[in-house]
């Protein structure tokens, strides 16, 4: 979330120790932080709150996992709105090693996208488990199948 324009940068190390580094200005009309989200409009978030939908595949350097997760993220700014979002998720594999744990706050944005890019040695990843809570105690639980 962006509450006004902003400059973005990233920086990314590929296998060959070569570093990447670019960046872009992101023009936005604002309040980023201080709206509302936009599911709040709808009632059929209520009904999907913590929904995953999510895809693993294969690649040469190894899995990638992509996740989806139906929630609002509110930051606690808009007027009247109390801050409502995802706290913690943890990613296993089916033998209940942990891939990742996100500790997340207010900033993420509304129904967000997770990308993990897990090393080769992994090379048995079937499925996921997500397990997680938002901080109102929500359950976040769900499997993402190859």
């Amino acid at each position: 979330k962006l509450q006004q324009s902003s400059p973005v940068r990233a920086a990314a190390r590929t296998t060959d120790g070569v570093w990447h580094v670019g960046g872009t200005w992101v023009i936005t009309t604002g309040g980023g932080c201080t709206v509302p989200s936009t599911s709040s409009a709808s009632p059929e978030w209520q009904s999907r709150l913590n929904e995953v939908s999510g895809r693993i595949w294969s690649r040469p350097e190894g899995n990638r996992v992509r996740l989806r997760i139906i929630h609002p993220m509110d930051t606690g700014l808009a007027a009247s709105i109390p801050a409502f979002y995802i706290e913690q998720l943890s990613i296993t594999d089916g033998q209940h090693r942990v891939l990742m744990e996100i500790d997340a706050f207010e900033p993420v944005s509304e129904n967000p996208l997770f990308t993990l890019d897990l090393p080769p040695a992994i090379t048995d990843l079937g499925a996921v488990q997500i397990t997680g809570r938002d901080n109102n105690g929500n359950k976040v639980n769900a499997q993402v199948a190859r």
